[in-house]
Parts: structure tokens; sequence; C-alpha cells
């Protein structure tokens, strides 16, 4: 049963931000997820290593892209994987 907010105590109203805020983690790494999972798919279908590690380099050396964030999406995933 939802209580009305200003029924609540302090502590429940910040189990409810807490709540919030997991949920909205929570969609954000799933958005991720589903991202990544279909780029790879066309990526593994349609090139193979060589042609993505050209593209890669082109891009980063002419392109002006250095993946900084997906570099360090990587790194977070794996900290929370190495971590658990």
């Amino acid at each position: 049963m939802n209580k009305n907010p200003e029924d609540m105590t302090r502590e429940e109203l910040l189990q409810q931000v807490d709540n919030i805020k997991a949920f909205s983690l929570h969609s954000c790494i799933t958005t991720a997820e589903g991202v990544a999972r279909r780029v790879l798919i066309e990526i593994k279908e349609k090139f193979n290593e060589e042609d993505f590690n050209e593209c890669f380099w082109n891009d980063v050396n002419h392109g002006g892209n250095d993946y900084k964030n997906l570099i360090e999406l990587g790194e977070i995933l794996k900290r929370a994987r190495d971590n658990s």
C-alpha cells in the first residue's frame, strides 16, 4: 500500500528515494547492455577483427573519437564484476 508522502517518516521517504535510485540505475545498466548486445551482434556479423581494428584506429587518429565513455563504462562494469 502506498502512503501519502506527507504521512511518511523521514526514513520511509529516504527508503523510497533509494528504491527510485536503484530502479533508475538498473534501467541505465539494462539499456546499456541491450545497446551493447545489438552493436556487438552487428559488428560480429559484418566485420572481421582486422576491419574493426582499422576502423577503430582511423576513428581515433582521424575522426576525433577516443571512446573514453565506452572504455570507462567497461572499466566500471569490470570492477563491479570483480568485486561481486
